[in-house]
C-alpha cells in the first residue's frame, strides 16, 4: 500500500511539473506578441502557483501513506476551487489592463469596465453575478457534481485544472462568463470583443 502511495505521489508531482514545463515552452515559443504576453501572465499567475501547490500536495500525501490521505486529497482539491477562480480572475485583470480589444473595453455583466476595477472588486462582482440571474439552480447543481468529481477523482482534477485554467484566464468569455448569463453559452456577450492588441 505504501509503495502505491509513493507511485501516486511521485507520478502526480511529476505530472504537475511536466504540465508547467509544457506551458512554459509554449509561452516562450509564441511568436504573436499578444499571445506571448497573455500566455506569460497565465503561467505566472495560474500555471506556476497551481503546479507548485499540486506537486507539494502529491508528495505530502505520498509521505503520509495512509488510505485516509485519499480523502484529504479530495477535500483539498474541492477547497482549492475558489482559489483557482481567484487566480484566474487575477490573471485576467492583469491582461485586461494591458490590452485592448477591437470592439472596445471588456465590460462585466453590469457594464463596468473590467480594466478599471481593482482586483478584489472584480472578484466580488464576479461571484455576485455567478449566483444571480436565470439558471442559478443549475449552476449550484453543476458545482455540486464538480465537487464530487474533485472528491473522488482528485488526482485527475488537479492536473486537469492546471491545463484548463491557464487557457480560460486568457479569454474574456471564459474568464468572466457565467452559466447564469443570457445566451446559449457562458460569456456569450464577450465572444464578440474581437482580437486584442497590446497597449503602447
Amino acid at each position: 500500500m505504501r509503495v502505491w502511495w509513493w507511485v501516486l505521489g511521485a507520478g502526480g508531482a511529476l505530472a504537475a511539473l511536466t504540465v508547467l514545463a509544457v506551458q512554459i515552452v509554449i509561452w516562450l515559443r509564441e511568436k504573436d506578441p499578444v499571445s506571448r504576453f497573455t500566455h506569460g501572465v497565465a503561467v505566472r499567475w495560474v500555471g506556476a502557483p497551481l503546479a507548485v501547490t499540486h506537486g507539494f500536495v502529491f508528495l505530502v500525501l505520498a509521505g503520509y501513506g495512509r488510505p485516509v490521505g485519499w480523502w484529504i486529497g479530495g477535500l483539498f482539491t474541492v477547497a482549492m476551487t475558489p482559489v483557482r477562480r481567484l487566480l484566474n480572475l487575477k490573471a485576467f485583470s492583469v491582461i485586461a489592463r494591458s490590452v485592448r480589444y477591437d470592439t472596445g473595453p471588456v465590460l462585466d455583466r453590469d457594464g463596468a469596465d473590467v480594466a478599471t476595477l481593482p482586483f478584489w472588486r472584480l472578484a466580488v462582482r464576479w461571484h455576485r453575478h455567478e449566483y444571480t440571474g436565470p439558471g442559478v439552480g443549475n449552476t449550484v447543481m453543476n458545482k455540486y457534481w464538480a465537487a464530487l468529481a474533485g472528491l473522488f477523482c482528485w488526482p485527475l482534477v488537479m492536473i486537469g485544472t492546471q491545463v484548463s485554467h491557464v487557457l480560460m484566464c486568457q479569454e474574456p468569455c471564459d474568464a468572466l462568463g457565467h452559466e447564469t448569463d443570457e445566451g446559449e453559452r457562458p460569456g456569450e456577450a464577450l465572444r464578440t470583443v474581437g482580437p486584442a492588441r497590446l497597449l503602447a
